[in-house]
């Protein structure tokens, strides 16, 4: 199961994966491989001790709005370094007017910012809400997690077999309603289960290749292929997502505003964080697991937006 921080996150074909040409007539023996074995090697701290990066492609299955609808994109390309993350999405398969987005992670000072932009807004810079020992340890699962550990979430090891090839594939099932790969679980898929085939290099466990399906009670659904390719060419960032790096990552501030977010409002628990940002850049606040922003201390009007130009102020409240 892909990890949202990788893309990234998940993501997440039509490679060629020559890193993983092995002597066909020697299959290794799966038996001696687990589960965690493999989660193991996919960690990002093992795979930047072999490799400078990798890239993820995620395509949605030909043809199915459904399963695009629950991906909640159509196709996304992802790169991968030591510290940094870019993606694009594709959304042309969706009935949006945003055709497709793109997103960079980078990171300073221990921690990771996300930086993204479509073409029918300014780009936005994320605000992680929380303190910087918070910050850090948000930090700390990016660098420590794996590409495919989904354990926490309900997936379960189901088998693993040796191919002809000298590859092994693993597979593996989650309920669709905990699956980070679902995002907008169809009423069709609720009591439904997602099957993950994993294929690995029989040496070094390294995925080279996902195919995810939809068990449900009547029917085995196609849902979406992930290919890995490593060491390749980065390409350029986005300009405009260049330009807000270096904005955002400077002290200067040429129009104002301030964003200030209160958790546990008029309560011994209170909490005010402060942000100023210019307004030629959005800010996305992320907040703490379990809370939801408001516009009043009641929690009565929740909190959709700004104009993006006025000094606002927020109220996190747990859910």
């Amino acid at each position: 199961m892909k990890k949202c921080f990788l893309l990234f996150p998940l993501l997440i074909a039509g490679i060629t994966f020559s890193t993983f040409a092995k002597d066909k007539s020697t299959p290794k023996n799966p038996e001696s491989v687990t589960y965690a074995d493999i989660i193991k090697a996919n960690s990002k701290k093992s795979l930047l001790k072999r490799h400078k990066n990798w890239k993820q492609t995620t395509i949605a299955a030909e043809g199915g709005a459904l399963q695009v609808q629950a991906l909640d994109y159509y196709s996304r390309v992802s790169y991968s370094t030591s510290d940094m993350m870019y993606a694009e999405f594709d959304y042309t398969s969706l009935d949006t007017p945003v055709k497709s987005t793109k997103e960079l992670y980078t990171k300073q000072d221990s921690c990771w910012t996300l930086f993204f932009k479509d073409e029918s807004s300014k780009s936005i810079v994320q605000w992680p809400v929380m303190t910087d020992k918070e910050r850090k340890s948000l930090a700390s699962n990016i660098d420590t997690g794996s590409i495919l550990d989904g354990s926490d979430l309900g997936e379960k090891f189901e088998s693993i077999r040796a191919n002809e090839d000298g590859s092994l594939t693993m597979t593996t099932t989650a309920p669709a309603a905990t699956s980070t790969d679902v995002r907008f679980l169809p009423e069709e898929w609720k009591d439904a289960k997602v099957e993950y085939a994993y294929t690995v290099d029989a040496d070094s466990l390294e995925l080279s290749k996902l195919e995810a399906f939809i068990i449900t009670k009547n029917a085995s659904i196609k849902y979406f292929t992930e290919s890995l390719d490593y060491d390749v060419e980065i390409p350029e960032y986005h300009k405009e997502l260049k330009e807000l790096l270096k904005k955002a990552a400077s002290n200067i501030i040429e129009n104002p505003r301030t964003i200030t977010v209160i958790y546990n409002p008029d309560t011994k628990d209170e909490e005010r964080f402060v942000r100023s940002a210019d307004i030629s850049y959005g800010v996305l606040p992320l907040y703490r697991d379990g809370y939801k922003p408001f516009k009043d201390k009641e929690g009565k009007e929740a909190f959709s937006g700004s104009d993006g130009k006025s000094n606002i102020t927020i109220y996190a409240i747990k859910d």
